[in-house]
């Protein structure tokens, strides 16, 4: 049973569907109070107990780590070019477990340079869409 992360949530479709696929826990964060606010909502509404909200900066959050989850899922604003230090910052602080894995989803202009980050795996691209996969430095 998996205890997840969706950062950078803003809806939380993804954190549901992680919930709905039998996460035994998942962490929402985002920093915009809308967001928060309305993943709160859906989550009062659905009777969710194995769920928390967190209104944060991920990169504090990455940083002044609280948990340790199995796998991380963040989908940072494209256009936030600091968000490729996020996976090395995960991974270096223990926020993924050793054998965790991390999803990064980005545009097409950081392709070339997840390969450069520690713990990168591969990546693949749908559409316009690509998604780089990490693990624990030690798994690689």
């Amino acid at each position: 049973m998996a205890q997840c992360l969706d950062l950078f949530s803003g809806t939380g479709s993804i954190g549901f569907e992680m919930l709905s696929r039998g996460a035994a826990r998942v962490d929402f964060l985002d920093k915009n109070p809308k967001s928060v606010q309305h993943i709160k909502r859906q989550l009062e509404q659905w009777n969710i107990k194995n769920a928390s909200v967190i209104q944060a900066n991920a990169f504090e959050f990455a940083q002044g780590r609280t948990a340790a989850y199995d796998f991380i899922f963040m989908d940072p604003p494209f256009s936030l070019n600091d968000a490729l230090a996020l996976p090395q910052m995960c991974i270096a602080n223990g926020l993924l477990k050793p054998d965790g894995l991390l999803v990064l989803e980005h545009g097409p202009d950081w392709a070339k340079q997840t390969p450069e980050i520690p713990g990168w795996m591969y990546t693949k691209k749908y559409g316009h869409v690509h998604f780089s996969y990490f693990c624990a430095e030690e798994q690689v």
